[in-house]
C-alpha cells in the first residue's frame, strides 16, 4: 500500500504508526482474492492523517482521516451507527482502546474501500453510493470479522454482546454460513443467536 503520512502536531509518532499499521492490515485483508475487490490490479495512493480534535472521523476517495482523541483518553467503547449498532459483528463494542482504534481505522478504511475502488466492481456497481449502505457494510463486516473482532477476542475483550475468542469464532462460522443468523440477543444467554438481520 502506498500511502502518504499526515500526522497531527500533536499525535505522538507510535499513535500515528499504529493507526498506519492497522491501515495496512485492513489493506492487505481486503486485497485477499475471495473478497472481489482487487486493490492490487488499480493505481491508488492513500493519505493517512491523524489528529486530536473534536472526535470527527472519516474516511473518502484518497484518505482517512483518524482522530486519536478517544484512543489517548484511554476509550474503551466504540460506537457505531445506530442501524446497525447491535450487530453481532459490525455493531458497537466495548474493549481494550487499540481495539476500538482499530475498529475506528477499519469504519474508516471501509468508507475509502467504498469511495475508491467499490464503483469500479461488479459486486457494488449499484450499492456503493450510500454512505453506509450494503457496499459499506459488506466491506467493514470482512475486516471486523477477519481482523479487529479476533483481535479483541485474543486479548479477552468483549465485542458486541459476547466475550472470548470460542464464541466470536463461533458467531463468525455461523453467519458466514447463514448470512440471516449473525445477531446475539440481548434477552439470551451469551453466544445464543437470533433470527435477525445481518445490518
Amino acid at each position: 500500500m502506498q500511502y502518504t503520512d499526515k500526522r497531527g502536531k500533536n499525535v505522538s509518532a507510535a499513535t500515528h504508526r499504529m493507526v498506519a499499521d492497522y491501515a495496512q492490515q485492513c489493506w492487505q485483508e481486503l486485497n485477499k482474492p475471495e473478497h472481489g475487490i482487487n486493490f492490487e490490479t488499480r493505481s491508488h495512493e492513500i493519505t493517512i492523517k491523524t489528529k486530536i480534535g473534536n472526535g470527527t472521523c472519516w474516511g473518502g476517495r484518497d484518505m482517512i482521516n483518524i482522530d486519536v482523541s478517544g484512543y489517548e483518553r484511554r476509550s474503551v467503547y466504540c460506537w457505531e451507527y445506530r442501524a446497525y449498532q447491535k450487530s453481532a459483528l459490525i455493531g458497537h463494542f466495548n474493549a481494550h482502546p487499540e481495539v476500538c482504534l482499530f475498529g475506528l481505522v477499519a469504519h474508516e478504511f471501509a468508507h475509502y474501500a467504498q469511495r475508491r475502488f467499490a464503483p469500479a466492481t461488479d459486486k457494488y456497481a449499484l450499492t456503493h453510493r450510500k454512505p453506509h449502505g450494503d457496499c459499506f457494510k459488506d466491506i467493514y463486516r470482512m475486516l471486523r470479522v477477519a481482523l479487529v473482532n479476533p483481535y479483541a477476542a485474543n486479548i479477552g475483550c468483549a465485542v458486541g454482546h459476547w466475550k472470548g475468542l470460542d464464541e466470536v469464532k463461533e458467531v463468525i462460522k455461523q453467519a458466514a454460513n447463514y448470512p440471516e443468523i449473525v445477531t446475539v440477543s440481548n434477552n439470551a444467554p451469551t453466544g445464543v443467536l437470533t433470527q435477525r438481520a445481518l445490518f
